[in-house]
C-alpha cells in the first residue's frame, strides 16, 4: 500500500520522481551527507541504508523506539542510523517503510490516513479499515498494520493488474506497476512493495539472503506455474497473488496457518491449485513456468 500511496503522489505530481531525494520533503536530512542520498525509490525497494530489522531485546532499543514510541517518526528522523550507502544494499527493516507516511504528509500536507482513504480506496469502490497511529493526532504507521477488508486487497490487486487505471480513471502513473515489478541488483526477488517469482529457489526470506535467519524463510515446494506471478506477501502468511497470463488475483488473508509436523505454509501450493484448474478449462490455455536454474 505504501508503494501504491506514492505512486498515486506520482501522478497527482506532489512528488517528481522516484528518484527524487527524500530530503526535498524531509529537510531535517538535507545538509545530511548520507541521508541526502536517499531516494524516493529507496523507501520502497529496502535500500535505504538504515540500519537492517534485527531482534532487539530492550525497550530502550532504537528498532523498538522507531517502532513503538509514541513519537516513532522522530526517533526514525534523529536517532536511527544509517549503516550502508543508499541505494547499495536490500536490507528489510520497518524504520524505511514507515518514512512513507512522513514523506506522503509532507508532499500532500495531507494525513497518511486520510490521503489513503480519499485517492486509494474511495475510487477504488473498497472499504476502509484501521490504520496504527503513533499516538492521537500524531503520525500514522505506513510499515505495518493496515487491516482492511479482504475485498479491498483484492480491488488494490486488481488496480496494479490494470497499469493503475480504475474505471477508465488512471490513479498511477503509466508504467508505474512495471517499476514495482522490476527487482535490483542487490535482491532480484523484490521490486517496490511486491515479491516477484524470479528463478525458482525452494525457500525464500524477506532479509537479505546474507543475513536471513533459514527458519524464517518460506517454502516454495514447486515453481510457480507462470514466471509473471508478483505478489504481497505480508505477516501471518497473508498473500495477494497477482497474475498477469491468467488474469488473476488470489487473496489469502487470517491467521498463521498452524505450523508442526508436516504443516507449513507453502506458497506456490494456492496459486498452482488454481492455475491448474484455470488451465483445465480450455487446452488452448498455456503458461510460461517460472524457470529453474
Amino acid at each position: 500500500m505504501s508503494a501504491v500511496a506514492i505512486g498515486r503522489a506520482l501522478e497527482l505530481g506532489a512528488i517528481r520522481s522516484l528518484d527524487q531525494p527524500i530530503s526535498d520533503f524531509i529537510t531535517e536530512w538535507r545538509d545530511d551527507p548520507g541521508r541526502s542520498k536517499i531516494l524516493v525509490r529507496h523507501l520502497l525497494d529496502m535500500r535505504s541504508g538504515l540500519l537492517p530489522q534485527a531482534a532487539a531485546t530492550t525497550a530502550e532499543d532504537v528498532l523498538n523506539r522507531a517502532y513503538l514510541h509514541p513519537r516513532h517518526d522522530e526517533v526514525i528522523l534523529y536517532e536511527y542510523p544509517l549503516v550502508h550507502e543508499p541505494g547499495t544494499r536490500y536490507e528489510y527493516n520497518n524504520a524505511t517503510s514507515e518514512l512513507v507516511a512522513l514523506l506522503i504528509k509532507r508532499a500532500t500536507g495531507r494525513r497518511y490516513a486520510e490521503f489513503l482513504a480519499t485517492e486509494i480506496l474511495q475510487p477504488l469502490g473498497a472499504m476502509g479499515g484501521d490504520i496504527w497511529v503513533n499516538r492521537l493526532g500524531g503520525t500514522a504507521h505506513s510499515g505495518c498494520c493496515l487491516l482492511l477488508p479482504p475485498e479491498s486487497w483484492l480491488r488494490l490487486g486488481l488496480l496494479l493488474m490494470s497499469d493503475g487505471v480504475w474505471a477508465d480513471r488512471r490513479l498511477l502513473p503509466p508504467g508505474y506497476v512495471a517499476e514495482m515489478r522490476r527487482g535490483t541488483a542487490q535482491n532480484p526477488y523484490y521490486g517496490m512493495g511486491v515479491y516477484m517469482a524470479g528463478r525458482y529457489i525452494e525457500r525464500r526470506g524477506f532479509a537479505n539472503p546474507e543475513r536471513d535467519r533459514p527458519a524464517l524463510r518460506v517454502l516454495h515446494s514447486e515453481p510457480y506455474l507462470s514466471n509473471d506471478v508478483f505478489l504481497f506477501d505480508g505477516n501471518a502468511n497473508q498473500v495477494v497473488y497477482m497474475i498477469p497470463s491468467a488474469d488473476m488475483v488470489i487473496v489469502r488473508v487470517g491467521s498463521s496457518p498452524p505450523r508442526g509436523e508436516g504443516q507449513e505454509w507453502d506458497n506456490s501450493f494456492l496459486p498452482n491449485v488454481l492455475l491448474k484448474g484455470w488451465m483445465s478449462q480450455s487446452p488452448s490455455r498455456t503458461l510460461t513456468p517460472q524457470p529453474r536454474d
